[in-house]
C-alpha cells in the first residue's frame, strides 16, 4: 500500500529531530570530554620559573573606621515590587549609610538664640489657659481658618532639609513652632503677629548628626524640649539659655523612634527604637536602661496614655498595633492585626487610640483597658476611616496626632493628606475640616499638627518648610 503525502511528511520529521538529539549527545559529550582534558591538564604539574613580585594589595578603610552597609537583594529577600516594606527599605538603608558617614554630635553643645524674648511666652499659666465650647463652634471655626497672612509659605523654611518632626510649644502668646529635619537640623519659627518685620523670625542649629525622629515639651517645664535621633542619642534643650545637653546614648547605637515622659518631672523617659525595642531610662541615674525586644521589626513609634502612663501603645512594621502594660511587660495586653504595616499610634487625653497604616486607613480603637488588662476583650477598631497614605520614598510618613488638651472641649485628630492639605477629624471619625490652599501650598506638609490647645494647625513639608493656618 503506498504511502500517503502526510505519513511521508511524518517520517522525515521523526529522522530529522533523530538527527538532531544524536547531534545535541554528540555536543555535550564533546563538551564533558573539554573539561576533563582541561581539569587533567591542570593536575599536572608544571615546571617552576622565577615568581613575578606582585603589588601588595592595601585594604581601604572608611574614614569612620566603620564597613559600609552591604546591598542586599530585594528580589533574593522576598520583597515584592513596589511594595511598602521595600519603600522602607531603601530609606533605612540610606539612613544606615549616613550613619557611617557621621559622627554623632557628643556632649554639650551652645547656641546663639539671639534676643528672641523666650522668657515672656515660655510660662506655665499659658499652658493651662482653657475654655469650653462645642462640635458645632469648633467645625465652623476650622472652616473658616485661612494660612498665615504675613509671609508666604515658600519664605518658611525652617530646617535646611525634610522635615520628620514638627510641634508647637504650648504658649498662646503666639504660634511658636519646632522642627527636627531628616539630618539632624532643629529650627524654630516665631510668629508673631503683625510684627512688621520683612523677614520671618527664625532660628535653626545642628543638635544631632542624623534625623531628629521625636521630640516633646515638659508641660511642667515649658522652657526645655526633650529630642531624640537616629543618631542614638536623647538630648535636653535649654530654649531660655540656647544649651543642649545629651542625657542618654544607646549603648548599642540603636536609631530611636520615639520619646515620651514617664512622669510629671520627666525624670524617667520611656523610648522606641528602629531596632524593635522597647526601653525605660531614669536620667537621674548612671544606671543601664531597662530594655524589652517587643517586635522582630522596627517600631515607628511608641506614646503614653496620658491618663495612665502604666499604659503605652506601639506601632510596628510587623504589621500591629500593641498595648502594653509597663507593671507586665512579657507581653503585650493587647494587639490588633492590620494589613500593612502601623506607621503610628496616638493617644487621646480621653483614652481613645488613633494609628495610621499602610492599608490606607486612620483607624480609632475605645479600648477598655480594665477587661483588656484580664484578656477577656479584643481590640477592635471603633471607626476605620479611608485615607491615602502612600508617601513614597520623599514624603515624610503620614501620622494622625491628637491636639492634647483643646480649649474648645473637642477632641481633634490632625493628619496631612496626599493633596496638599490637612484633615481634622473628630473622635467619631468625622471629617471636620479640610485646611487647603492649593495656590499657596505647592508641597505635602507631610507632617501635620495642632497646637495643644489653641485652633492653630501646623505641617512640614520634605523642603523644609512649614504652612501655619489658624
Amino acid at each position: 500500500m503506498e504511502e500517503s503525502e502526510y505519513e511521508r511528511e511524518r517520517a522525515a520529521n521523526i529522522a530529522r529531530n533523530k538527527a538532531l538529539l544524536q547531534q545535541l549527545q554528540l555536543d555535550s559529550l564533546s563538551a564533558s570530554l573539554t573539561a576533563s582534558a582541561k581539569k587533567a591538564a591542570a593536575a599536572t604539574p608544571k615546571p617552576k620559573s622565577t615568581p613575578k613580585k606582585s603589588t601588595p594589595r592595601v585594604k581601604k578603610e572608611r574614614a569612620s573606621g566603620s564597613p559600609a552597609p552591604r546591598r542586599q537583594s530585594s528580589r533574593l529577600a522576598g520583597l515584592p515590587a513596589d511594595s511598602e516594606v521595600l519603600k522602607r527599605k531603601f530609606e533605612d538603608e540610606a539612613a544606615e549609610r549616613e550613619k557611617a558617614k557621621r559622627t554623632r554630635v557628643a556632649g554639650d553643645l551652645k547656641f546663639e538664640l539671639g534676643d528672641k524674648g523666650w522668657g515672656d511666652v515660655l510660662t506655665k499659666e499659658d499652658v493651662e489657659n482653657m475654655e469650653e465650647g462645642d462640635l458645632k463652634t469648633t467645625r465652623k471655626r476650622m472652616m473658616e481658618m485661612k494660612l498665615w497672612e504675613d509671609f508666604e509659605p515658600a519664605d518658611l523654611k525652617i530646617t535646611p532639609e525634610r522635615i520628620y518632626h514638627l510641634s508647637f510649644h504650648p504658649t498662646t502668646t503666639k504660634p511658636l513652632i519646632f522642627a527636627g529635619d531628616k539630618v539632624g537640623n532643629f529650627g524654630i519659627l516665631s510668629c508673631a503677629p503683625d510684627s512688621g518685620s520683612d523677614e520671618p523670625d527664625i532660628t535653626q542649629f545642628k543638635p544631632h548628626a542624623r534625623t531628629i525622629s521625636s521630640f516633646f515639651i515638659p508641660p511642667s517645664a515649658p522652657e526645655t524640649l526633650y529630642t531624640a535621633s537616629y543618631d542614638a542619642s536623647v538630648r535636653r534643650l535649654d530654649l531660655n539659655a540656647g544649651k543642649s545637653i545629651e542625657v542618654y546614648v544607646h549603648p548599642q547605637e540603636a536609631p530611636f523612634s520615639a520619646i515620651n515622659a514617664l512622669d510629671e518631672g520627666c525624670n524617667t523617659l520611656l523610648f522606641s527604637t528602629l531596632e524593635g525595642e522597647i526601653g525605660r531610662y531614669d536620667i537621674r541615674t548612671k544606671d543601664p536602661a531597662e530594655v524589652w525586644q517587643c517586635s522582630d521589626k522596627k517600631i515607628g513609634g511608641c506614646h503614653m496614655l496620658p491618663t495612665d502612663r502604666n499604659y503605652f501603645a506601639t506601632a510596628s512594621l510587623d504589621r500591629t498595633v500593641k498595648i502594653w502594660d509597663l507593671r507586665k511587660m512579657d507581653a503585650p495586653i493587647a494587639t490588633h492585626d492590620s494589613r500593612l504595616s502601623v506607621s503610628s499610634a496616638q493617644w487621646s487625653s480621653t483614652g481613645k487610640l488613633a494609628t495610621t497604616s499602610y492599608d490606607d486607613t486612620v483607624k480609632i480603637y475605645n479600648p477598655d483597658l480594665a477587661k483588656l488588662a484580664r484578656g477577656d476583650v479584643e481590640l477592635e477598631a471603633e471607626h476605620s476611616i479611608p485615607h491615602n497614605n502612600q508617601t513614597g520614598r520623599w514624603v515624610t510618613i503620614l501620622r494622625a496626632v491628637w491636639q492634647e488638651t483643646p480649649e474648645d472641649g473637642v477632641q481633634k485628630l490632625v493628619v496631612a493628606n496626599m493633596n496638599r492639605g490637612i484633615d481634622v477629624f473628630g473622635e467619631d471619625g468625622d471629617l471636620l475640616a479640610h485646611l487647603s490652599d492649593q495656590e499657596r501650598v505647592s508641597a505635602v506638609p507631610a507632617v501635620a499638627r495642632a497646637h495643644p490647645s489653641r485652633l492653630w494647625v501646623a505641617g512640614g513639608t520634605g523642603s523644609g518648610k512649614v504652612v501655619l493656618y489658624m
